[in-house]
C-alpha cells in the first residue's frame, strides 16, 4: 500500500514523518510495518510506503493499493505518467476538489471514477469538519486606487472585444502581429488584479479583524509577499498582543518551518501566508481564516477554508475581503459557490 504526498511545506521529509505518525496512531498494528521512501532509497519490503511523488514518479511501482493525496495534482503530465507506469490493483484518490481548469481531471476520473462526493453539509453532519460561518467584508478603494482601477478597466473595455472577449485569444495574439494590443490587455488585467489584491482598505480591515480575535488562531491569506510583510508590520505596530508568524517562498526554508511550528504550538497567534497553505497542510487548531485576496477558483477557497475546519468547540469563521462593484465581487461570488451551502450563516458587511 503506497501513500503518495504531492508536496509539502519546506522540509519534505518532515511532512512524510507526519504522515507516518498519523497512520501509526490510527492503525497501531502498522508501527513496525511502515517505511519512508524518496529518490535516494528503495522500498525494503514493508507493507506501507509513504513517498513524495515528485521524487519517485519516474520509477515503476507495484502495490495492492495506491492512495494518492491531492489527487487532482496527478492530472499533470509527469504525475499522470506515474499512475500509467505503475502496477496498482486499486487506486483510492483523495482530494477536496477534483476539477482542474485544464480539464485533465477527466483523464483522472477515467482511471479512478469518483465513488464518494462528501459535501460540506454531509461532512459537518458526520462530525468530520467543524461548523463554520462565512463573512464577506466589503472595503473601498482609495481615490488614487479607484482612478487607476477605472483607467485599467477602460482600456480593457476598449481592447478586449478585439479578441472576442477571450483570454486564450489574447495569449495567441501575443505571438502575432497584434501583440501590442494583446500585451496592453494583459498588462491592464494584471494591473487591475494587483490593485484589488493590494488595496489599502483591505490591509486596514485585516488589522481590525485580527483585533477582534486576539484569543484565536488566525490564518491570513494574501497574494503577495509585500502585502504579507506590511500586514505583519501593521499588526505588530497596532499593539495587538499576539505572536505573528509568516511563511512564503521568499523566506529561507528553516525560517518557514520555524514559524510554521511556532504557530502550531502557540495558544493564540497569527500566521500570514502567501498561498503556501492553500493545499496539503495540516493546521489543527486554527479557527479563523482571513482571505485578503483570492481568485475565482473554487478549489483555492475550499482548500483555504479546510485549514480552519478541524473539529473544535467554537464555529470556524471565514472572512473574505472584497471591493464591491469591481471584479473582486465577481470572483467572490464564483469562489463561494462551493462552500456556501454548508455554512451556518453567510453575511455581507462593510
Amino acid at each position: 500500500r503506497d501513500v503518495e504526498r504531492s508536496r509539502g511545506l519546506g522540509d519534505v521529509y518532515k511532512r512524510q514523518k507526519e504522515w507516518v505518525e498519523n497512520i501509526k496512531k490510527i492503525v497501531p498494528r502498522t508501527k513496525n510495518d511502515i517505511q519512508l521512501v524518496s529518490s535516494g532509497n528503495k522500498p525494503d519490503g514493508k507493507s506501507i510506503t509513504v513517498a513524495v511523488v515528485n521524487s519517485i514518479r519516474f520509477q515503476e511501482w507495484e502495490s495492492d493499493l495506491l492512495i494518492p493525496d491531492e489527487f487532482h495534482r496527478y492530472g499533470s503530465k509527469c504525475n499522470f505518467t506515474y499512475i500509467e507506469r505503475g502496477r496498482f490493483k486499486k487506486i483510492l484518490g483523495l482530494t477536496a476538489t477534483v476539477e482542474r481548469l485544464d480539464g485533465k481531471h477527466k483523464e483522472l476520473l477515467a482511471v479512478a471514477p469518483q465513488i464518494v462526493d462528501l459535501t460540506p453539509s454531509s461532512a459537518k453532519s458526520m462530525g468530520i469538519i467543524n461548523k463554520y460561518k462565512i463573512v464577506n467584508v466589503g472595503v473601498d478603494l482609495t481615490s488614487f486606487e479607484r482612478v487607476r482601477y477605472n483607467k485599467a478597466s477602460d482600456i480593457i473595455r476598449d481592447l478586449f472585444p478585439r479578441f472576442g472577449y477571450s483570454i486564450h485569444n489574447v495569449k495567441l495574439a501575443l505571438k502575432s502581429e497584434g501583440w501590442r494590443d494583446a500585451s496592453k490587455v494583459m498588462e491592464m488585467f494584471q494591473m487591475r488584479k494587483r490593485i484589488l489584491a493590494e488595496a489599502t482598505g483591505k490591509r486596514i480591515k485585516t488589522v481590525e479583524l485580527v483585533r477582534k480575535h486576539t484569543r484565536d488562531k488566525v490564518i491570513i491569506f494574501s497574494e503577495s509577499i509585500n502585502v504579507s510583510s506590511d500586514l505583519a508590520r501593521r499588526i505588530s505596530e497596532n499593539g495587538i498582543d499576539m505572536p505573528v508568524y509568516m511563511t512564503h517562498s521568499g523566506m529561507k526554508k528553516k525560517d518557514r518551518i520555524k514559524n510554521f511550528d511556532g504557530f502550531k504550538t502557540c495558544h493564540n497567534g497569527v500566521l500570514i501566508t502567501v498561498r503556501a497553505l492553500d493545499e496539503g497542510i495540516n493546521v489543527p487548531d486554527a479557527n479563523v481564516a482571513i482571505v485578503v485576496s483570492g481568485s475565482s477558483v473554487v478549489r483555492q477557497t475550499v482548500q483555504r477554508l479546510g485549514r480552519v475546519l478541524r473539529v473544535q468547540k467554537n464555529p470556524s469563521i471565514l472572512y473574505q475581503l472584497y471591493v464591491p462593484g469591481s471584479k473582486d465581487e465577481d470572483w467572490l461570488d464564483k469562489r463561494t459557490e462551493g462552500i456556501i451551502y454548508g455554512a451556518e450563516s453567510v453575511k455581507h458587511v462593510r
